[in-house]
């Protein structure tokens, strides 16, 4: 989906977890594509989160063995849902116009939201899901405390 760019950085998920780098990519206004590829008891799953000056603008994943696709929210979610499984990723630059280009090919892959204060919660949805933290603690980290007595 993506053209060949500069690779900046690779890596192991257990080592840079899929939050840190998203997190560390937003923060430097990084433009181009972070490819991860992860092996769980269900296969290999790759996924690619796109981003244009740090704002997360598309992402898309798929899996080998039972071959489904996720694209945009639910890929980052499918993604977050892999946080502690082994697997390697890569950073790719690439310039604006052609991560541009390759997200409006696949509208379905775009990410909506473009402001960075907005986008921490999909950085965010990365972390893997704490076990310990009671509804009450869940809300409030996500500043929905009003939410609680629903």
């Amino acid at each position: 989906m993506f053209p060949n760019g500069e690779l900046v950085k690779s890596g192991e998920i257990r080592e840079t977890p899929p939050s840190d780098l998203v997190k560390e990519l937003q923060e430097k206004d990084f433009t181009g594509y972070a490819s991860f590829s992860v092996k769980d008891q269900n296969g290999i799953h790759n996924f690619t989160i796109a981003l244009i000056k740090g704002n997360i603008a598309g992402a898309f994943s798929n899996s080998f063995k039972t071959k489904q696709n996720q694209l945009g929210d639910s890929a980052v979610q499918e993604l977050s849902n892999h946080a502690n499984s082994p697997g390697f990723y890569d950073v790719v630059q690439l310039d604006e116009a052609q991560v541009k280009l390759a997200v409006e090919v696949r509208p379905e892959t775009q990410i909506e939201t473009t402001n960075k204060e907005k986008q921490k919660a999909k950085q965010d949805a990365l972390l893997p899901i704490a076990q310990e933290e009671s509804k009450e603690e869940i809300l409030k980290k996500y500043g929905l405390s009003s939410l609680a007595d629903l």
